[in-house]
């Protein structure tokens, strides 16, 4: 077991950045998305990162001959994969027109960045000690804070009430007809407005051939929420989602995956004798998800 001082030792002359980069990428991805992501795939993930960061930094020690400075490439082209989406959406924010966010500008200027950071590294002759230590450390603090706030959530009840409970106490019809029902959902399919307005695409041929076959489409169809666990969470309960929401956000998405597991659609068919297939990404009781790629 190490002690103290060789754990200080460690955190400032071992570049041990490039291996914690990983975990606190997956730790923080995991507790965002936390009773929603099963443990086997987080961690399956973080050790897939943890050996890509590896193998880069090996590829990079033939050309520098140096630990510290492979370490380092490998940790911003690591950084650049996870934290990319991040920085387009924040170009995206703070530039009109969004020439800032778009590829032709972002691919050119990152290869140029890069090329700055491998020249730079190869030319410097001064120790990257202080660097690396920094690096070390900052990355600690952020793990032991998101190790803080994942015990805190590990030792709180999990609520699984339904969203609204009255309307799961609906009489059930006796003499009514009870059709085979499928849901699917073609999730982030745009509907004819936004094919149209964003992409300039005419979506009437597929919709004509659907109107033919006894669909309904909607001529102007909106979503309620800005991701799908969101709309699924409402859609399955048949009601806005409560104030316990909170602000709409990646962060709190687990509070509508316990939504969807507890739906007042499901507790209600089965009640009035309905089987269940589940074909979705999205766990129900004794219903796992048929595929879980989300993370």
């Amino acid at each position: 077991m190490l002690k103290k001082k060789q754990v200080i030792s460690v955190a400032k002359n071992k570049p041990v950045f490039l291996f914690l980069l990983p975990v606190f990428f997956v730790l923080h991805g995991f507790l965002g998305n936390y009773n929603a992501v099963p443990v086997n795939d987080a961690l399956l993930l973080m050790f897939m990162y943890i050996g890509t960061a590896s193998a880069m930094a090996g590829i990079a020690w033939f050309f520098y001959h140096d630990l510290t400075k492979a370490a380092i490439f490998a940790f911003f082209m690591m950084a650049y994969h996870f934290f990319f989406g991040n920085i387009q959406d924040l170009l995206k924010s703070i530039s009109s027109p969004p020439f800032l966010s778009q590829y032709r500008f972002i691919l050119p200027v990152s290869l140029l960045l890069f090329l700055a950071i491998i020249i730079g590294l190869k030319k410097r002759k001064k120790s990257l000690q202080s660097f690396s230590a920094y690096l070390n450390i900052l990355l600690l603090i952020l793990i032991f804070i998101d190790t803080g706030w994942l015990f805190t959530k590990l030792t709180l009840p999990v609520k699984n009430g339904l969203l609204n409970p009255g309307t799961a106490n609906i009489d059930p019809c006796d003499t009514c007809q009870k059709p085979d029902i499928y849901l699917i959902l073609l999730d982030q399919y745009a509907g004819k407005m936004a094919l149209k307005d964003v992409f300039n695409f005419d979506n009437t041929q597929f919709e004509t051939e659907l109107n033919l076959r006894g669909f309904h489409v909607a001529k102007k169809s909106s979503s309620n929420y800005n991701l799908t666990p969101f709309s699924m969470a409402s859609l399955l309960n048949m009601d806005y989602l409560g104030s316990a929401m909170g602000v709409k956000k990646h962060l709190n998405v687990a509070y509508s995956y316990r939504l969807i597991r507890n739906s007042n659609v499901l507790h209600f068919l089965t009640a009035i004798g309905y089987q269940f297939y589940n074909y979705s990404i999205f766990d129900f009781p004794e219903h796992p998800a048929h595929q879980y790629r989300s993370f």
